[in-house]
């Protein structure tokens, strides 16, 4: 989506390929000659240090701002993810609602159907008008099924929408996983703290809301 493609150029500089002038951090890697007694050490290799410390200090800095960068991306990320988990719910629960009163419309028409044919059969032997009545009768209740039935495929089209969106969503969240993980392995103690956060981001059940199921549970897991 957008905000990966956001987020890994805000992380990466707009880039996914490491700086040419080389490894920032193993150009930081303080020589063991530093470690030393500086009372021993002679005028340039203690300007050597200092110079080094100027450095270290700068990359830090910038490392804190990066994390602090990194950290805001990462709630906006986590928002935008929140917002789409939220309609999809609103959308499916909606749908639910929708599917239960069609299935209550076609158990009611296939009900009086059944007591319909119940007294078509004991009226088989009254005048030859009572018999089209019924029969009328029982024309209207098959038409009535028949739109039922036509609501029901409707309802059925508009959840397949709703599932796509849902494994949309799964693919997202496995793909913002491994961009995490390929573009920081290099920094994964930041990582795991970061994805972990990320993991955190399943919407905890409203009170008197029931336990997640069916597609809302496959997302929940991923």
């Amino acid at each position: 989506g957008d905000f990966n493609e956001r987020a890994l150029k805000h992380m990466m500089g707009g880039k996914l390929e490491m700086d040419r002038d080389g490894n920032k951090m193993a150009e930081l890697k303080r020589p063991e000659w530093m470690h030393g007694e500086r009372s021993a050490m002679t005028e340039d290799q203690l300007k050597q240090i200092k110079e080094f410390e100027v450095k270290e200090k700068a990359f830090l800095e910038e490392l804190e701002v990066q994390k602090k960068s990194l950290a805001a991306e990462l709630k906006k990320l986590k928002g935008e993810a929140a917002d789409c988990v939220a309609r999809f719910d609103d959308a499916f629960a909606r749908f639910q609602m929708e599917q239960l009163l069609a299935r209550a419309s076609v158990y009611e028409g296939e009900t009086q159907l059944i007591n319909l044919a119940i007294a078509t059969e004991q009226a088989l032997e009254s005048d030859e008008m009572h018999e089209k009545n019924l029969v009328g009768e029982l024309e209207s209740l098959k038409v009535k099924k028949g739109k039922s039935t036509a609501v029901l495929t409707d309802f059925k089209r508009d959840f397949d929408g709703v599932k796509e969106m849902h494994d949309e969503l799964v693919i997202q969240d496995k793909q913002l996983e491994k961009s995490f993980r390929r573009d920081f392995q290099d920094c994964e103690e930041y990582v795991d703290v970061l994805f972990k956060l990320f993991r955190r981001r399943q919407r905890a059940p409203k009170k008197g809301e029931a336990p997640l199921e069916g597609a809302d549970a496959s997302r929940a897991k991923v």
